[in-house]
């Protein structure tokens, strides 16, 4: 399992965020294209675009355990986790000291009944329950409840703006009825969540068989939204979105509208298409393709138009999934002390003694990729 695991690494890449072009809400048209050839790619030369690679060990117990890391924000100089599976908000300092969690799963006060996504800003954590259709608002700092609020429409993902206002995603999904109300991929609210702008209008006909984990990532202070709706993804600055803009994925064999939201068609012919929102940061971004049985990750650095992956016969400075950017940094989640002993064992950076030993019991660490 861990040989496999690094072959999957050794296949790893990125994609490009390109020049910003202003685009308003009735025009939001594509900025760029991105040409995608999965075959022509540099094996050689992704190693030494990192320039550092750091480690921080979480600590850990009953409270804090995680069962995946669908979402991770930087906020308040705390890290906060989403882990949606169960149902769960864990958050630490950056230190890798275990802070709080808010684990509130029930019918009760101040209680959800899911947390389909959540975000942070400076006061608060704000859970997305749909099951409930509201928005449940925690202390940012200490987790306790301060009140909640009702949502104007079933959205998969949540982020706050600039202003107060806040961002939901909603994708339609086959087999589903039209639960947004009106045919629109984003929906800006502001602080009482009632709906003041509509983005991205999609045909009535439209829908995708594939959800994903989460639709937003955050660059800088930019939010990156992706559905499989179209080849590609979308910029949306946090201090205004009627800058938004689109980045184009022209793939080499990429899904055709009619398969769109059939997930037997999609697999039966092997298209291309974005797996997870891509994860940007500086001049790179990381888009993740299905390849066979595998996903592949692509690392393309719009400088010089160059797309990398990792090298299949040594692990040096292998991009480990990212699920995050932070003040320059791609950011990804380890929690399997086996996997990091085999990329240990192909070349990859071995981490300081101390955090090496506090994951090996603790259970789980952060990368840092710093890139040049």
């Amino acid at each position: 399992m861990q040989r496999t695991v690094i072959l999957i690494l050794c296949m790893v890449g990125l994609l490009s965020c390109d020049n910003k072009t202003s685009r308003t809400e009735e025009d939001a048209l594509v900025a760029s294209h991105i040409l995608f050839q999965g075959e022509d790619v540099d094996s050689l030369s992704l190693a030494d675009r990192v320039a550092d690679i750091s480690f921080l060990a979480l600590e850990n117990n009953d409270s804090a355990l995680i069962y995946e890391a669908d979402k991770i924000r930087f906020e308040n100089g705390l890290i906060y986790f989403g882990d949606f599976y169960g149902n769960k908000v864990v958050v630490y300092d950056e230190t890798g000291k275990f802070r709080f969690s808010i684990n509130k799963r029930g019918q009760g006060p101040g209680e959800y009944l899911e947390i389909k996504s959540f975000t942070v800003d400076s006061q608060y954590v704000y859970v997305l329950d749909n099951y409930n259709h509201k928005v449940f608002m925690y202390d940012a700092f200490d987790g306790s409840f301060r009140q909640e609020k009702s949502l104007p429409l079933v959205a998969w993902d949540i982020e706050a703006l600039d202003n107060g206002h806040f961002l939901l995603a909603y994708v339609p999904l086959m087999n589903s009825v039209n639960m947004s109300h009106t045919n629109h991929l984003l929906f800006v609210v502001d602080s009482n969540f009632q709906i003041v702008k509509r983005l991205l209008p999609y045909a009535e006909e439209e829908k995708t068989a594939l959800a994903y984990h989460t639709f937003f990532s955050l660059c800088d202070d930019d939010i990156i939204f992706a559905s499989m709706l179209f080849d590609g993804y979308a910029v949306i600055p946090r201090s205004n979105v009627d800058s938004l803009y689109k980045v184009q994925i022209d793939f080499h064999n990429p899904v055709v509208p009619e398969h769109r939201k059939d997930t037997e068609e999609i697999n039966k012919h092997s298209y291309e298409y974005l797996v997870e929102v891509p994860v940007v940061c500086g001049d790179y971004a990381v888009l993740q393709v299905p390849f066979e049985d595998y996903v592949n990750m692509y690392v393309y650095d719009r400088r010089d138009k160059k797309l990398m992956c990792n090298r299949f016969s040594d692990c040096r400075n292998a991009l480990y999934f990212p699920v995050a950017s932070y003040k320059g940094r791609f950011v990804s989640y380890l929690s399997d002390f086996l996997v990091y002993e085999d990329l240990v064992k192909a070349g990859f950076k071995q981490a300081p003694s101390a955090v090496e030993e506090q994951f090996k019991h603790e259970g789980s660490m952060l990368i840092f990729y710093t890139m040049r």
